[in-house]
């Protein structure tokens, strides 16, 4: 069977929509971009900014999961957190809206990375699940390496977030 020039083009044409709908997510499109200025640190991956027009908007660093408040390194992360952004002027780029309603966007002071920064500083993993820049995984290589950060604990404490919070979901508080 002979197959036309033409329906050559519509099978190639399809094939390239169909693989650009199934990659899509791995690069998402950017919704929108905001600036103000950062207000509070809830942990080392959410933080509440006030933009120019004086709306407060909370929002979830994308790519990177930080260690829970409760679980070892959370408060340092916060603080290193701190340390970049605390009531400075940022811009932030959102990839998404959360299941919370936040923003789940990376934030950039000047134009620092912030999201690269806190893996790069090992206060952050790279959340493998929702990565799409795997640049950050080389930093997160380096942080191990180095031995920054969270990467500095034993071994038996450096239990991804994920990890972690699937974990305490499962345990039951007992009565003593």
């Amino acid at each position: 069977m002979k197959i036309s020039v033409k329906s050559k083009n519509a099978i190639l044409t399809l094939i390239g929509i169909g693989l650009f709908f199934a990659f899509s997510h791995l690069y998402p499109e950017h919704i929108n971009e905001v600036s103000g200025k950062v207000v509070a640190v809830q942990d080392g991956d959410t933080v509440t900014i006030l933009t120019d027009e004086n709306k407060s908007v909370k929002v979830r660093l994308s790519q990177i999961d930080a260690p829970e408040k409760n679980q070892p390194f959370g408060q340092s992360s916060k603080q290193i957190l701190s340390d970049l952004v605390y009531l400075k002027e940022v811009s932030v780029i959102e990839d998404d809206v959360d299941r919370y309603g936040r923003v789940v966007a990376t934030l950039y002071l000047n134009d620092q990375d912030i999201n690269a920064q806190m893996v790069q500083k090992g206060a952050a993993w790279v959340y493998t699940q929702y990565v799409y820049d795997h640049n950050l995984y080389l930093l997160q290589d380096e942080a191990k390496l180095e031995k920054r950060g969270l990467w500095a604990l034993p071994e038996k404490d450096q239990i991804p977030p994920w990890k972690w919070r699937k974990k305490k979901k499962t345990t039951t508080p007992t009565l003593e």
